[in-house]
């Protein structure tokens, strides 16, 4: 039950984080406070923000041996890019993956519905935009 309690609010958090994040790029309308209160009033930093996420994690078979795969999906206005990561088992080429993408800058923020394997949420990262 607290596992569930701990999915639920981290699904609303990331849900928040996405309104945030379309609001952001334009892609939901907000009328903003500070344009009709005038001077004096901060706005954010300008950041802007790469996500990726780790998409799909699954074992892959021929004749006796067995490879781990995990498809990193980096997020793109034009869709999403998948890197492949392979590792001597799905649970080796995720924490491949998962150090590859901390080199690379990433942190990871939260859990994300997977678009790629539905019914699944995956481990979502950002980096400041490069």
């Amino acid at each position: 039950m607290r596992k569930r309690l701990s999915e639920r609010l981290l699904a609303l958090l990331m849900a928040g984080g996405l309104v945030v994040c379309a609001t952001a790029v334009g892609a939901l309308p907000v009328r903003r406070a500070e344009a009709k209160q005038g001077a004096g009033v901060k706005r954010g930093d300008g950041r802007r923000w790469e996500y990726c996420i780790v998409a799909k994690a699954y074992e892959v078979s021929s004749g006796t041996k067995s490879t781990g795969v995990v498809e990193v999906c980096y997020l793109r206005a034009s869709g999403c890019r998948v890197v492949k990561i392979n590792g001597a088992s799905k649970s080796d080429a995720t924490v491949k993956a998962i150090s590859r993408l901390g080199a690379e800058g990433w942190e990871a923020v939260g859990l994300f519905p997977s678009p790629l394997d539905e019914g699944r949420d995956v481990p979502f990262f950002k980096r400041p935009a490069r």
